[in-house]
């Protein structure tokens, strides 16, 4: 069986080379404990990826972000030894006016410069984040190198 599981990828601090996407340091018991990871959680029965992210988003930090700022970004899957997951990723753009990473940050949660090489984090992320991470990257790259940019990041914010 395929575990539905709805992520959030949280980006702060852009600027024309520079990008953060936050992660928190897992704490359980299991092969997961101690990786740093992106918000979420398992889809509940009846609840779609977005209105699930955001359940989880507001559990994990804390913070109630409006539905609509919940970007779709990618559809990934992933076997582990015991179990496969279905990842449904979405993009929040997080402004420094609102204070938001700042209250993230007091929370013990780390900022991963999207220009730093993978193989820095490797070893401190789950196998089933590389590829997320990896595609985060590239997509805050090449939209940062677009004219509209800016305009974007301020219509996306919150």
């Amino acid at each position: 069986m395929t575990l539905p599981i709805s992520i959030c990828a949280l980006i702060t601090d852009v600027e024309e080379n520079h990008a953060n996407i936050w992660v928190q340091i897992r704490e359980e018991i299991g092969h997961l404990d101690g990786k740093w990871e992106l918000p979420g959680g398992k889809i509940e029965a009846g609840e779609s990826p977005p209105v699930a992210a955001r359940r989880e988003l507001q559990e994990e930090t804390g913070l109630l972000i409006p539905l609509e700022k919940f970007m779709p970004f990618k559809n990934y899957r992933f076997d582990y030894k015991d179990r496969s997951v279905c990842l449904f990723v979405h993009l929040i753009y997080l402004s420094q006016e609102t204070g938001s990473f700042k209250s993230l940050s007091e929370q013990g949660w780390k900022e991963l410069n999207y220009r730093e090489p993978i193989e820095n984090w490797a070893k401190n992320i789950p196998k089933a984040n590389e590829a997320i991470l990896k595609d985060l990257a590239k997509y805050v790259e090449k939209e940062r190198t677009q004219s509209y940019w800016s305009e974007t990041w301020q219509q996306l914010s919150c």
